[in-house]
Protein backbone atom coordinates (compact mmCIF):
# COMPACT_ATOMS: atom_id res chain seq x y z
CA UNK A 1 0.00 0.00 0.00
CA UNK A 2 1.21 3.47 -0.91
CA UNK A 3 2.42 5.60 2.03
CA UNK A 4 0.13 8.46 0.97
CA UNK A 5 -2.82 6.09 1.28
CA UNK A 6 -1.75 5.01 4.75
CA UNK A 7 -2.25 8.51 6.09
CA UNK A 8 -5.57 8.51 7.84
CA UNK A 9 -7.92 11.08 6.49
CA UNK A 10 -6.08 11.91 3.26
CA UNK A 11 -9.31 11.37 1.31
CA UNK A 12 -11.07 13.64 3.79
CA UNK A 13 -8.47 16.36 3.24
CA UNK A 14 -9.17 16.26 -0.50
CA UNK A 15 -12.93 16.26 0.13
CA UNK A 16 -12.74 19.19 2.53
CA UNK A 17 -10.80 21.18 -0.06
CA UNK A 18 -13.37 20.41 -2.74
CA UNK A 19 -16.21 21.40 -0.38
CA UNK A 20 -14.34 24.63 0.35
CA UNK A 21 -14.38 25.51 -3.36
CA UNK A 22 -18.17 25.63 -3.18
CA UNK A 23 -18.05 27.82 -0.06
CA UNK A 24 -15.55 30.28 -1.54
CA UNK A 25 -17.46 30.50 -4.81
CA UNK A 26 -20.70 31.27 -2.97
CA UNK A 27 -18.92 33.97 -0.95
CA UNK A 28 -17.35 35.46 -4.09
CA UNK A 29 -20.76 35.30 -5.79
CA UNK A 30 -22.32 37.23 -2.91
CA UNK A 31 -19.60 39.87 -3.04
CA UNK A 32 -20.02 40.25 -6.81
CA UNK A 33 -23.78 40.49 -6.33
CA UNK A 34 -23.28 43.37 -3.89
CA UNK A 35 -20.95 45.19 -6.30
CA UNK A 36 -22.92 44.43 -9.50
CA UNK A 37 -26.52 43.67 -8.51
CA UNK A 38 -28.20 41.51 -11.17
CA UNK A 39 -31.13 40.40 -9.08
CA UNK A 40 -33.02 37.68 -11.00
CA UNK A 41 -35.35 36.97 -8.11
CA UNK A 42 -39.01 36.07 -8.36
CA UNK A 43 -41.32 33.81 -6.37
CA UNK A 44 -40.88 30.84 -8.72
CA UNK A 45 -37.09 30.91 -8.46
CA UNK A 46 -37.24 31.42 -4.70
CA UNK A 47 -39.51 28.41 -4.25
CA UNK A 48 -37.41 26.33 -6.63
CA UNK A 49 -34.30 27.33 -4.70
CA UNK A 50 -35.90 26.32 -1.41
CA UNK A 51 -36.78 22.89 -2.84
CA UNK A 52 -33.23 22.45 -4.19
CA UNK A 53 -31.77 23.37 -0.81
CA UNK A 54 -34.03 20.92 1.04
CA UNK A 55 -33.35 18.06 -1.38
CA UNK A 56 -29.60 18.80 -1.35
CA UNK A 57 -29.48 18.88 2.44
CA UNK A 58 -31.34 15.56 2.69
CA UNK A 59 -29.00 14.05 0.10
CA UNK A 60 -25.91 15.22 2.00
CA UNK A 61 -27.25 13.87 5.29
CA UNK A 62 -28.15 10.53 3.70
CA UNK A 63 -24.71 10.22 2.09
CA UNK A 64 -22.79 11.17 5.24
CA UNK A 65 -24.78 8.86 7.53
CA UNK A 66 -24.46 5.97 5.05
CA UNK A 67 -20.72 6.53 4.74
CA UNK A 68 -20.28 6.64 8.50
CA UNK A 69 -22.31 3.45 9.05
CA UNK A 70 -20.43 1.66 6.26
CA UNK A 71 -17.06 2.63 7.71
CA UNK A 72 -18.05 1.47 11.21
CA UNK A 73 -19.21 -1.90 9.85
CA UNK A 74 -15.99 -2.28 7.88
CA UNK A 75 -13.79 -1.44 10.87
CA UNK A 76 -15.77 -3.83 13.10
CA UNK A 77 -15.30 -6.74 10.69
CA UNK A 78 -11.91 -6.37 9.04
CA UNK A 79 -12.22 -9.73 7.22
CA UNK A 80 -15.19 -8.59 5.16
CA UNK A 81 -14.53 -6.52 2.02
CA UNK A 82 -15.69 -2.92 2.08
CA UNK A 83 -19.10 -2.44 0.49
CA UNK A 84 -19.28 0.95 -1.21
CA UNK A 85 -22.67 0.52 -2.91
CA UNK A 86 -24.91 1.46 0.00
CA UNK A 87 -27.55 4.17 0.32
CA UNK A 88 -27.07 6.93 -2.25
CA UNK A 89 -23.70 5.41 -3.17
CA UNK A 90 -25.65 2.77 -5.11
CA UNK A 91 -26.55 5.47 -7.63
CA UNK A 92 -23.64 7.90 -7.52
CA UNK A 93 -20.04 7.75 -6.37
CA UNK A 94 -20.29 11.37 -5.21
CA UNK A 95 -23.68 11.97 -3.56
CA UNK A 96 -22.34 14.59 -1.14
CA UNK A 97 -21.11 16.67 -4.08
CA UNK A 98 -24.51 16.33 -5.75
CA UNK A 99 -26.09 17.56 -2.52
CA UNK A 100 -23.67 20.50 -2.33
CA UNK A 101 -24.41 21.38 -5.94
CA UNK A 102 -28.15 21.40 -5.20
CA UNK A 103 -27.74 23.42 -1.99
CA UNK A 104 -25.58 26.06 -3.70
CA UNK A 105 -27.88 26.27 -6.73
CA UNK A 106 -30.84 26.48 -4.40
CA UNK A 107 -29.24 29.27 -2.43
CA UNK A 108 -28.45 31.18 -5.62
CA UNK A 109 -32.03 30.82 -6.86
CA UNK A 110 -33.52 31.69 -3.47
CA UNK A 111 -31.68 34.98 -3.22
CA UNK A 112 -31.84 35.63 -6.97
CA UNK A 113 -28.07 35.80 -7.41
CA UNK A 114 -26.85 35.28 -10.96
CA UNK A 115 -23.24 35.23 -9.74
CA UNK A 116 -23.82 32.52 -7.12
CA UNK A 117 -25.50 30.34 -9.75
CA UNK A 118 -22.67 30.82 -12.28
CA UNK A 119 -19.96 30.28 -9.68
CA UNK A 120 -21.73 27.11 -8.49
CA UNK A 121 -21.29 25.75 -12.01
CA UNK A 122 -17.63 26.78 -11.82
CA UNK A 123 -17.32 24.95 -8.47
CA UNK A 124 -18.81 21.82 -10.01
CA UNK A 125 -16.32 21.87 -12.89
CA UNK A 126 -13.31 22.48 -10.61
CA UNK A 127 -14.40 19.69 -8.28
CA UNK A 128 -15.03 17.28 -11.15
CA UNK A 129 -11.71 17.97 -12.88
CA UNK A 130 -9.34 18.41 -9.94
CA UNK A 131 -10.53 16.93 -6.65
CA UNK A 132 -12.62 13.89 -7.56
CA UNK A 133 -9.89 12.20 -9.65
CA UNK A 134 -7.46 12.61 -6.71
CA UNK A 135 -9.99 11.16 -4.27
CA UNK A 136 -10.77 8.21 -6.50
CA UNK A 137 -7.08 7.55 -7.12
CA UNK A 138 -6.48 7.29 -3.38
CA UNK A 139 -9.49 5.03 -2.91
CA UNK A 140 -8.32 2.75 -5.72
CA UNK A 141 -4.86 2.48 -4.15
CA UNK A 142 -6.32 1.85 -0.71
CA UNK A 143 -9.06 -0.66 -1.61
CA UNK A 144 -7.78 -2.04 -4.92
CA UNK A 145 -10.03 -4.24 -7.00
CA UNK A 146 -13.06 -3.79 -4.74
CA UNK A 147 -13.15 -0.05 -5.44
CA UNK A 148 -12.28 -0.52 -9.12
CA UNK A 149 -15.30 -2.83 -9.56
CA UNK A 150 -17.50 -0.36 -7.69
CA UNK A 151 -16.18 2.48 -9.85
CA UNK A 152 -16.99 0.62 -13.07
CA UNK A 153 -20.50 -0.29 -11.82
CA UNK A 154 -21.62 3.10 -10.45
CA UNK A 155 -21.60 6.44 -12.25
CA UNK A 156 -19.79 9.47 -10.86
CA UNK A 157 -22.90 11.63 -11.02
CA UNK A 158 -26.54 10.73 -11.49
Amino acid sequence: MNKACQKTGMVHVILSRSYSVYLFCVIIGLILEMIYPLNISNIFYSNLGFIFMCVGTIFIYWAQSTSSTSKKKFLANTNAPRNFALGPYKYSRNPTHIGLLLVCFGFGFMIGSFFVIILTIFSFVITKLIFLPKEEGLLEKKYGEIYTKYKSAVKTWI
